[in-house]
């Protein structure tokens, strides 16, 4: 039996911080909740590759004189912040820019009139209606905050919540601002949520 993991780093973060992938992916394979799946296994593959997050508003131009665009190279991935889609993008991509090629060649017009259809059967496609439909995501799920002070302030948030030691509990609005205290402004709480609200 095999067992595929997967590890996905965002390009600017892996900048500021100066770490390098291979250096958060040993650590992640090191972590107890993994490597107790992966102890005494062994290495058949591994791959990397590079994908861009700017959604439907940062599309390149998909077709031109000679030439289609489909899958990763045009830039066809979601991150809903549940799921990565991007193997069903490429692959429907890939089909249509094959049809429409197809359909170039026996019309020997490879012109860029007739490969501008392809851009036409994307939009009717599911492909660039999800893309469309979340178009707002990638700001969202670009926020610094919902990766470092967020997870901070809700695990503060939960362990006064939770934790007992005989001194009295504080009144939630006092547990919520401790939280918060050093982590994160109110405001940019509430930006981020009002952002995320009208995006998501």
């Amino acid at each position: 039996s095999s067992l595929s993991l997967g590890f996905i780093a965002n390009l600017r973060s892996l900048i500021t911080s100066r770490r390098s992938i291979d250096e958060l992916f040993d650590e992640f394979l090191q972590h107890p909740l993994v490597a107790r799946w992966i102890e005494g296994g062994r290495l058949a593959e591994y791959s990397g590759c590079f994908v861009t997050e700017g959604g439907y508003r940062s599309l390149p131009s998909l077709s031109g004189a000679g030439y289609l665009v489909a899958g990763s190279a045009a830039g066809l991935f979601l991150n809903t912040g549940f799921t990565l889609r991007g193997m069903d993008f490429a692959l429907e991509s890939g089909r249509i820019a094959g049809e429409v090629a197809a359909g170039a060649a026996l019309a020997k017009d490879p012109a860029p009139a007739r490969l501008e259809r392809y851009l036409a059967r994307l939009e009717e496609s599911f492909v660039l209606r999800e893309l469309r439909r979340h178009r707002g995501y990638p700001k969202v799920f670009t926020n610094p905050r919902l990766y470092r002070a967020y997870p901070e302030v809700l695990s503060a948030l939960l362990h006064d919540l939770y934790f007992v030691d005989g001194s009295g509990r504080r009144h939630l609005d006092g547990v919520v601002r401790g939280a918060l205290r050093g982590k994160a402004a109110w405001w940019n709480l509430a930006g981020d949520l009002i952002g995320a609200g009208r995006r998501l």
